[in-house]
């Protein structure tokens, strides 16, 4: 696809066959592979469509219109998607919907999830780039992760004297 198109051509160079896949409505932004072998594509409108590679049928997630995707990132255990207005949505592979939903300031350029499930998003802004947290609380307690001193025990948050019981 190029600059301003609505669909994706496909080359067969086995069989010199080409398919033109003509289900997106608004400009193509990103195309990826996920971890399954599937052609990933998102559009200008906020769309995310999934093609199995086998048959071409496809799955629709769609978002508000005003979402443009143009940063895709498949990993094992979800799809990154986000774009140029600052919103992002993490999508379950399986399920094909959208777990996850932030949005701030610039366009996201990055994704990342740490170890404990905590989400870096890198964000270009028209004079600097920022990289926000989204921290996760692992035991309900109310405290982020990234600041408990216990982050799976519900009952301990500070361990001041560092010996490994709480305060």
């Amino acid at each position: 696809t190029s600059g301003n198109d609505e669909f994706v051509k496909i080359h067969d160079t086995v069989n010199e066959d080409v398919i033109t896949l003509t289900e997106h409505e608004d400009r193509v932004l990103d195309i990826e592979i996920d971890a399954s072998g599937r052609l990933l594509t998102s559009s200008a409108d906020g769309v995310l469509i999934r093609y199995d590679t086998s048959d071409w049928s496809h799955e629709i997630l769609e978002t508000s219109p005003n979402n443009r995707f143009s940063y895709i990132l498949p990993t094992a255990d979800e799809i990154h998607l986000s774009g140029d207005n600052g919103v992002y949505h993490s999508v379950d592979p399986v399920n094909f919907t959208s777990t996850e939903e932030y949005t701030l300031g610039g366009q996201i350029k990055g994704a990342h999830r740490g170890e404990k499930g905590q989400l870096y998003l890198i964000a270009s802004l028209s004079q600097s780039t920022t990289v926000r947290l989204f921290d996760i609380d692992s035991d309900g307690d109310g405290l982020v992760d990234s600041q408990d001193d216990f982050p799976d025990d519900a009952n301990e948050t500070k361990d001041s004297d560092y010996d490994g019981v709480g305060d």
